[in-house]
């Protein structure tokens, strides 16, 4: 699995800071992180494919955040497939595990001889089906990217909360 690194601007400020308060830096620190988490997991949950024939959306709602502590946290996919909608995969052949022949309804509209169309399922069977693989959908990487500034803009707030700690006394 793919991981992401947020890099803190003015760690060594921070960590003097630290040293000198750190109650206050931690849990400005945690406000911060907090925030972060909930800004990505939002916006994962909006980059996130659905898959509106199937009336989708298990991608979505399988988007989890939590605090692992109060300096760190986790925004996550539980949906198994996840994995595979971020990086894609590869062409692969798929057989049947369970039956003699795999099965699948696909769904289309029919233009009839006068015009009137209609909608119709079709069943298809095969022992074997060669897959060409699916393109890589990196809606978690995408979410990382488009929250960047807003959570900069987080640890920024929180910087300058524990450096006016410093200043004023």
């Amino acid at each position: 699995m793919s991981g992401y690194t947020v890099k803190i601007e003015g760690l060594d400020k921070l960590e003097a800071a630290i040293k000198k308060a750190p109650v206050k830096v931690i849990s400005e620190i945690e406000v911060a992180v907090k925030k972060s988490v909930v800004a990505i997991q939002s916006e994962a949950m909006k980059q996130a494919p659905v898959n509106k024939q199937s009336g989708g959306g298990n991608l979505r709602q399988k988007i989890t955040s939590k605090m692992l502590s109060k300096l760190s946290g986790v925004i996550e996919s539980m949906a198994k497939y996840s994995l595979y909608v971020e990086e894609g995969t590869r062409p692969h052949i798929i057989r049947p595990r369970n039956a003699k022949s795999l099965s699948w309804t696909s769904s289309g509209t029919v233009t009839g001889p006068r015009g009137g169309s209609k909608t119709v399922n079709n069943r298809f069977f095969a022992r074997v089906v060669h897959h060409p693989g699916t393109q890589a959908n990196p809606y978690m990487k995408r979410a990382v990217n488009n929250t960047k500034a807003k959570v900069d803009q987080y640890f920024r707030n929180a910087m300058e909360r524990v450096a006016s700690l410093f200043s004023n006394g």
